[in-house]
């Protein structure tokens, strides 16, 4: 209830400045401080949960995410002229193709368990 709240004042708050940008940001940052809200709760209950297992994965996937975001910023720039469905097919497929690769070079676990997963 107090993340649905949060994202409820930010997104009144960010929408007059930010447009549906604003919208975007404050789930965002409502949904980060329900999960790290949700760690500390579990944390609490079990004891020991690897945290820092749990934060070499995030800022895997951080880094993963942030190149993928910027390679389709770029490509959405490249072919804008193309039209909007052009570079939402293009822009989803190279997108995926871009955050597979950099998680595999990161070496992520969660990609190499989806890996395994695919080839048993």
């Amino acid at each position: 209830i107090g993340a649905m709240l949060l994202n409820l004042v930010l997104s009144i708050a960010l929408l007059t400045p930010l447009a549906q940008g604003g919208l975007a940001l404050a789930n965002s940052m409502a949904t980060i401080l329900e999960l790290l809200i949700l760690l500390a709760i579990l944390r609490r209950r079990l004891g020991d949960i690897d945290t820092r297992r749990i934060a070499l994965s995030t800022a895997r996937i951080v880094v993963a995410s942030i190149t993928m975001g910027a390679v389709i910023v770029w490509l959405a720039n490249a072919l804008a002229s193309f039209g909007a469905i052009v570079v939402a097919v293009v822009g989803t497929f190279v997108g995926a193709a871009v955050y597979f690769f950099v998680t595999l070079l990161l070496r992520s676990e969660e990609i190499a368990f989806v890996m395994r997963k695919i080839k048993s």
